[in-house]
């Protein structure tokens, strides 16, 4: 091999590396901030409860106590009211496939289990 083809080859391969990590760093980046938005949708729902005395019917009704409909990716949280008390509030994640809590998606709960068991 050339020193000239070795050179373009590793080259190449070192373009491609520092692609896939920043892939990955941005990735991971609106994964946390997903995780963040989560938290807090988590936190402003409590306080709906708090000031109305039941769990909203939809996120949508505590976006003045601070909850954010959409995910980093710009898909909107799904949330589900499990009983009069419990609630799970998840992003469907990078895929945009509805996993119900699973796979990539992001979720937070008050409840031990993450999401809410089908009834």
């Amino acid at each position: 091999m050339s020193k000239v083809k070795l050179i373009f080859t590793t080259a190449t391969i070192c373009a491609i590396t520092v692609i896939l990590a920043l892939h990955y760093l941005e990735f991971n980046q609106e994964k946390k901030m997903t995780e963040l938005i989560a938290e807090d949708n988590l936190v402003a729902v409590i306080f709906y409860k708090d000031k109305n005395g039941t769990l909203p019917a939809t996120l949508s009704e505590a976006t003045k106590y601070g909850a954010n409909e959409f995910d980093a990716w710009g898909q909107r949280f799904k949330y589900k009211k499990c009983d009069e008390f419990y609630f799970t509030v998840y992003s469907m994640g990078s895929n945009g496939l509805d996993d119900q809590g699973d796979k990539d998606d992001v979720s937070a709960s008050n409840k031990k289990t993450a999401i809410c068991p089908e009834k």
